[in-house]
């Protein structure tokens, strides 16, 4: 694994059972969808910035041929290494934010970001990209839906409950702009992806969910973690007064080319 820089986040999500199990996820067919769209031959070279735990990462690996993943998150990379090795995968690890790391870092035909990315959405990433990305080569920005202005009011009331508690001005921003642009760069959105799904989730879903947000790790919390979860119990109590509810899922891919080649 290649290092070049301390973490950039203080607390690893690796810890928070929250992120990992409870978190909208990836649908099951986003990946394959993707794969027919942009027509991958499974040649392709694939830099997977802010890689965390690995769904893009590993959900790509069988359609592309090398994968470089990115994160500055040391506790998150070693347990992707761990999942890869057990796995099979030959994934390249880089340890560094993606706005210092190396210029010379490659060339990749698809660059790829996740939920991190508006904490990456800067003109010194903008520039790292122009390095990276190949001739012809296509940007995906690609994330689950996590809330939205008209959608189901107990997530209005969850969401609203978090931002109370949460230790971490970032918040905001672990909630995606849907569409939001690249910064420092020419790129253009040309394509949309959307898939979509359902699960049924109960209360105590929605309350261990809450522990995997930036500020709301029970890490961040500390001794306020029961009073939050007694505050998200009393508030959503009633939205499952009849037990688990189906919970509507969609998964959105963004895919970004250079302006140049678009005009």
């Amino acid at each position: 694994m290649t290092q070049h820089r301390e973490p950039g986040r203080p607390v690893s999500f690796v810890d928070s059972v929250g992120y990992r199990d409870y978190r909208p996820p990836y649908l099951p067919d986003f990946f394959s969808t993707v794969a027919r769209r942009l027509g991958l031959t499974r040649r392709e070279a694939m830099l997977d910035l802010g890689c965390g735990l690995g769904a893009v990462t590993f959900g790509l690996y069988p359609h592309v041929g090398s994968v470089v993943g990115l994160d500055p998150d040391l506790p998150a990379l070693q347990y992707l290494e761990a999942r890869a090795r057990e796995r099979g995968c030959n994934v390249r690890l880089v340890h560094s934010r993606t706005e210092d790391a190396p210029p010379d870092l490659g060339r990749f035909d698809l660059i790829t970001a996740g939920k991190s990315f508006p904490f990456m959405n800067s003109p010194a990433t903008g520039e790292r990209l122009e390095r990276w990305l190949s001739p012809g080569g296509r940007i995906l920005v690609c994330y689950p839906i996590e809330t939205e202005p008209d959608g189901p009011a107990w997530k209005r009331v969850f969401f609203m409950t978090l931002v109370r508690w949460t230790r971490s001005e970032s918040f905001r921003r672990t909630v995606l702009i849907d569409g939001e642009p690249i910064q420092g760069g020419d790129f253009l959105l040309t394509d949309r992806i959307e898939v979509h799904g359902e699960r049924t989730i109960s209360l105590n879903d929605v309350v261990q969910r809450a522990f995997g947000y930036v500020g709301t790790t029970p890490a961040d919390l500390g001794d306020d973690a029961d009073s939050m979860v007694a505050d998200l119990r009393r508030l959503l109590g009633r939205f499952f007064a009849s037990g688990p509810i189906v919970e509507k899922l969609r998964t959105v891919g963004l895919i970004y080319r250079r302006g140049s080649e678009t005009r």
